[in-house]
C-alpha cells in the first residue's frame, strides 16, 4: 500500500539502498526453509548469517550494521539470549531491530526477550504455511511499513571507539604523508617563479603565483591539523 502511494506521488524514483539482513540461525534446516519463505514472498534484502553468537557479535561489530536482526535464541557457545543482551547493550548495536525467531515459548524466555529490547518475539511453527504467512507479515511491516534504520548511522562513531591513541596516529601519519609530497611541489614552483626552468609569460606566472599561494595554505592547513593532534590526543 505505501510504496503504491509513494509510486502515486513520484517518490518511487529515490534512491533507496538494499536493505541488510542478518540471520543468526545455526539449524541448517530451520535457515533453508526460512530463506524459502523469502524467496517466495519476494523479500529483496542482502542476507548475511551467522551460524553461532560469537560469530554474530564479531560481524556485527566488524562490518555496516544491518537494518534487521532475525535471531534464534538456542545456538552453540554465546547463545541468542547473550547475543540479545550484548546488542541491545551497545551504544551502536542497540538501536537494530532484533526479530526473535525460535522453538521456545517459555514464558522466561519471551519476558527476558523483551526485557532486553526484543523488537518481536515469535515462534517457530513446524507447519510451513504457518511460516509462509509469518515471513509475509515480516515483509509486510519490517520492510513496507516501518523506517528502519541506516546502516551507516553511526559507523563512523566506531572508530573513536577504537581509542584515541589509534586516530592521533592515524591523523599525524596522513599529516606527515602530505608533507613530503607537497615539499616536492613547492620545490619545483619555486624553480618555475625564480625562472630556473625556464622563462616565463605573463599568463603562466600568475598560475605559478596562485599555486604557490594555495601551496602555502594548504601547508598551513596541514601544519594547523598536527598541532590539534597534539592537543587533543597528546603521547603519554
Amino acid at each position: 500500500m505505501y510504496r503504491k502511494i509513494l509510486s502515486i506521488i513520484g517518490l518511487t524514483n529515490m534512491t533507496t539502498p538494499t536493505p541488510l539482513l542478518v540471520i543468526i540461525e545455526d539449524n541448517d534446516a530451520d535457515y533453508t526453509a526460512l530463506t524459502r519463505a523469502m524467496k517466495q514472498q519476494k523479500i529483496k534484502a542482502d542476507l548475511q548469517r551467522c551460524l553461532t553468537g560469537d560469530e554474530a557479535l564479531e560481524y556485527l561489530n566488524t562490518h555496516p550494521h544491518p537494518h534487521l536482526i532475525i535471531l534464534d535464541l538456542n545456538l552453540p557457545g554465546t547463545d541468542g539470549r547473550e547475543v540479545l543482551k550484548n546488542l541491545k547493550q551497545d551504544e551502536l548495536l542497540k538501536k537494530i531491530p532484533v526479530v526473535i525467531l525460535t522453538t521456545s515459548n517459555n514464558p522466561a524466555d519471551i519476558q527476558y526477550c523483551y526485557q532486553w529490547g526484543a523488537n518481536s518475539y515469535i515462534q517457530k511453527p513446524i507447519d510451513y504455511s504457518l511460516l509462509l504467512k509469518i515471513v509475509e507479515n515480516i515483509k509486510k511491516y519490517w520492510f513496507e511499513m516501518v523506517l528502519l534504520p541506516s546502516e551507516s548511522d553511526n559507523s563512523h562513531l566506531r572508530l573513536s571507539m577504537k581509542g584515541d591513541d589509534e586516530l592521533g596516529g592515524l591523523v599525524s601519519t596522513i599529516s606527515h604523508e602530505l608533507r613530503t609530497p607537497l615539499t616536492s611541489i613547492k620545490n619545483v614552483i619555486f624553480s618555475l617563479s625564480k625562472g630556473m626552468l625556464g622563462e616565463l609569460n605573463d599568463k603562466q606566472k600568475e598560475y605559478v603565483e596562485i599555486a604557490h599561494r594555495n601551496l602555502d595554505r594548504l601547508e598551513r592547513t596541514i601544519n594547523d591539523l598536527l598541532d590539534m593532534s597534539k592537543l587533543k590526543f597528546p603521547k603519554n
